[in-house]
């Protein structure tokens, strides 16, 4: 698997606080300790959560996904997150978010399958 989107840490971004140590959760039987599973996230479902559908005028707000990442990163701080996009939300969300969604893709903050991958979105 890629580097996480957003790994797991300790203060805000850009401190110089150590990581917290993985979460280890009970080994199985005669097995070791693993750390905890990363979240994968659905980041263009997030970013269509609670807004009007498309037939309706609606668009998908990238404020809305860096919201629902903040929260799941308060709640779950020991677990690496990685937030996929598909390649319609960068056309999809308002011409104030467009840049905003570009830079989190090319700094790999969001990852976008690059096209002809196989499967929808």
């Amino acid at each position: 698997m890629s580097a996480p989107t957003h790994p797991q840490q300790a203060g805000p971004p850009g401190s110089s606080a150590p990581k917290p140590a993985p979460l280890r959760t009970a080994p199985p039987s005669g097995g070791t300790a693993t750390a905890a599973p990363p979240l994968i996230i659905d980041g263009s479902n997030l970013a269509w959560n609670g807004r009007p559908p498309r037939t309706a005028g609606g668009r998908p707000s990238f404020g809305a996904l860096q919201a629902a990442v903040r929260s799941l990163r308060a709640r779950h701080p020991d677990r690496d997150l990685h937030v996929v996009v598909d390649a319609t939300l960068r056309h999809d969300v308002s011409a104030e978010e467009r840049p905003l969604v570009e830079k989190a893709i090319a700094d790999g903050t969001v990852v976008q399958p690059p096209a002809g991958t196989e499967g929808r979105g």
